[in-house]
């Protein structure tokens, strides 16, 4: 929620109305809990009076935001004081760091191991190096033909991509039968296989195109768009990916399905 906002009043506004009765009454309390009148935060949302660091810090308490959170809610609160050019330019590029961070899946959806860069290089050179390993997941999949007739895959490439997942512990083997292991991988933003990453279940979404089913959903656009509003469609979509992380982690294993998901300048 805090991260979804441009301003610190934005962020209050937005905390009030998911409060019982958009939080009426609400204010008389935030008053209270910051040790103002409840006169001076009327005007500080009509954008007349700003909030000290201390009300600041004593209201982000109040609204039982976390460590991080308070830490954006108070830079949200210096930026709208900042009384120069360069402090306002200084703490812009902080928030930039911010948001990066909380962008970054790889704090979002915590599923990580360590492997050997080598091994690593493997796995993410082709698309179904991960495909077999998450399909493994599911109960009905258990042997190499059970996957040819899920990805349609040649029995050999299935084979080979099955040792090596097998030789490296990522999964398990029982004379003709496997299993997935306690191994999940998560690369990150910084590493250089990231672009190969990508362009691997890319150009795999692309193949789906034309074999597409009532579950598949496909979207592209060029829009143009103010640049106050980026941060707010970025928050929407990590939201959004945090949600679906949500949904899937209890969710039955049955169907291997793929998600991709851009929003990118072009000028």
């Amino acid at each position: 929620m805090i991260f979804e906002a441009t301003s610190y009043r934005e962020a209050i506004k937005t905390w009030l109305h998911q409060k019982p009765n958009h939080g009426r009454g609400w204010r008389t309390k935030m008053a209270d809990a910051m040790g103002c009148r409840q006169a001076f935060l009327t005007h500080v949302m009509g954008g007349t009076n700003d909030l000290s660091l201390e009300q600041s810090e004593a209201l982000a308490r109040f609204m039982n935001l976390n460590f991080e959170e308070t830490e954006y809610f108070l830079l949200l609160v210096q930026l709208d004081r900042a009384g120069t050019t360069k402090l306002k330019t200084h703490l812009k590029k902080i928030q930039k760091e911010k948001l990066s961070r909380y962008h970054e899946l790889k704090n979002r959806v915590r599923i990580s191991t360590t492997v050997s860069r080598e091994d690593e290089t493997i796995y993410y050179s082709q698309w179904y190096y991960s495909a077999i390993h998450t399909l493994l997941t599911i109960p009905e999949v258990r042997y190499a033909e059970d996957i040819e007739k899920r990805i349609r895959l040649p029995i050999d490439t299935i084979l080979q991509a099955l040792e090596f997942l097998e030789s490296r512990g990522f999964i398990k083997k029982s004379g003709n039968e496997y299993s997935s292991g306690n191994v999940s991988l998560h690369l990150a933003k910084s590493s250089p296989l990231i672009h190969h990453h990508h362009t691997n279940w890319r150009l795999r979404a692309i193949q789906s195109f034309g074999q597409e089913q009532g579950t598949d959903l496909h979207y592209s656009a060029c829009m143009s768009i103010a640049e106050k509003d980026l941060p707010k469609v970025q928050a929407c979509l990590s939201k959004a990916l945090e949600q679906i992380a949500a949904i899937v982690k209890p969710s039955k294993e049955e169907r291997l399905m793929g998600l991709c998901m851009d929003f990118f300048n072009m000028g």
